[in-house]
């Protein structure tokens, strides 16, 4: 691998990457163990999704989960009931059929259509969707996590088996990756990692005050990446979220997702693919 790409720097136990487009972290899991289960924590954050001197409805809050041994338990699943790309189904539908004992929306899609245009995804090391590469979340065969923009060189050489693309970086090296402070408020679901190596999913609800929503709630994306360091996670990227949010547990949606963009109504946005730990 060191000599197809110029390493640029070494972070710890991490290696970092930079060679034209490409710009990603290896990172390895803090355990990869298949005989032992995922050692699974979730913490709800009351407030999370609450802004200082606004009224907001009450329970406006965040889920984070921790978890440890992940890498061989993490999946990304295309929608259960139809083609990988071409129909979208309700993130608790895909977990339940998959038996995650935890999922979350994942990768941004085309609302119109359905399908998985905006970006790749990989799933039993196979690469699904269109649109070309975005910085992702990936596992590799053995076990290592790999965070950032790859191409099809790059994802062979690694042995990528698992990958969720996302918009990008919210958290890198433990700082804020966002550089301009951001002022759109939304629903936010990010993945990362700590330094130890285990994953960190964090969701955080909220609604879209420019569509529906009469609340401002939520977090901007410069938010959300102060929020993720605050909770010690070290590298994370920014999935789909707004009324894509959802966090399920064994099946069961904990949050308050909000698909119209209406925090009265608490209903489930059908997705493309989700994040599990099964």
């Amino acid at each position: 691998m060191a000599t197809l790409f110029a390493t640029c720097t070494i972070i710890l136990l991490s290696l970092s990457y930079c060679n034209g487009m490409t710009d990603f972290i290896v990172l390895p899991s803090d355990e990869s163990n298949i005989n032992i289960q995922a050692n699974i924590t979730i913490s709800i954050l009351p407030g999370a999704g609450n802004i200082s001197n606004h009224p907001a409805p009450p329970n406006v809050n965040g889920y984070l989960s921790l978890i440890g041994n992940a890498s061989p338990f993490f999946r990304a699943f295309g929608p259960f009931g139809g083609h990988p790309c071409g129909k979208r189904v309700r993130t608790s539908i895909t977990a339940a059929a998959h038996k995650c004992r935890l999922a979350t929306n994942a990768s941004p899609f085309d609302m119109s259509n359905g399908k998985c245009n905006c970006g790749f995804y990989f799933h039993n090391s196979t690469k699904f969707g269109s649109g070309g590469w975005k910085p992702s979340f990936s596992v590799t065969s053995d076990g290592k996590w790999v965070i950032g923009t790859l191409n099809d060189t790059v994802a062979k050489s690694l042995n990528i088996s698992e990958s969720l693309n996302g918009f990008g970086w919210l958290v890198r090296n433990g700082k804020n990756a966002i550089k301009v402070p951001d002022t759109y408020i939304a629903p936010r679901t990010a993945i990362g990692v700590t330094k130890e190596g285990k994953v960190a999913i964090l969701e955080v609800d909220g609604c879209e005050q420019s569509r529906n929503c009469k609340w401002t709630i939520g977090k901007t994306e410069y938010e959300m990446a102060e929020l993720l360091i605050q909770l010690g996670v070290y590298h994370a990227i920014n999935l789909d979220g707004g009324g894509s949010s959802s966090f399920v547990v064994n099946g069961k949606v904990v949050n308050h997702p909000t698909d119209l963009d209406l925090w009265s109504i608490k209903k489930e946005r059908a997705v493309t693919t989700i994040s599990c730990i099964v």
